[in-house]
């Protein structure tokens, strides 16, 4: 699972695009300050559009009207990164109680195995 990344871009049109590949989002703030979230986006999308020399113009012709997408109220970008990591906790955690379990449930059966 790939956490929330956020990188400030070399663009006269994209200030910071960031995404979260947990998810498929790729979140765009744009040098007038208008911040949208694009869903679905393949991570490969997201990679050509780091190495694109034109960002703006990849965006115009790989992205803009091409995923569902949404105007954020405000380029909170702590906001963001904040949701992504307690998905990412709830996951760890979730993770780490199924591994317990099933250690748990080896140590039983070892256990048992041992017994005359």
């Amino acid at each position: 699972m790939r956490r929330l990344t956020v990188e400030e871009v070399d663009s006269t049109a994209i200030r910071r695009m960031g995404f979260d590949g947990s998810r498929g989002y790729l979140y765009i703030e744009f040098r007038k300050g208008a911040v949208w979230q694009y869903k679905s986006v393949a991570p490969a999308v997201y990679e050509e559009l780091q190495r694109a020399s034109s960002k703006g113009s990849y965006f115009v012709r790989n992205i803009r009207g091409r995923y569902e997408e949404a105007e954020l109220e405000a380029a909170d970008w702590s906001s963001i990164r904040m949701e992504a990591r307690e998905r990412d906790q709830e996951a760890v955690s979730e993770t780490m109680q199924a591994r317990n379990r099933d250690w748990l449930d080896r140590l039983k059966e070892s256990r048992a195995a041992v017994r005359f």
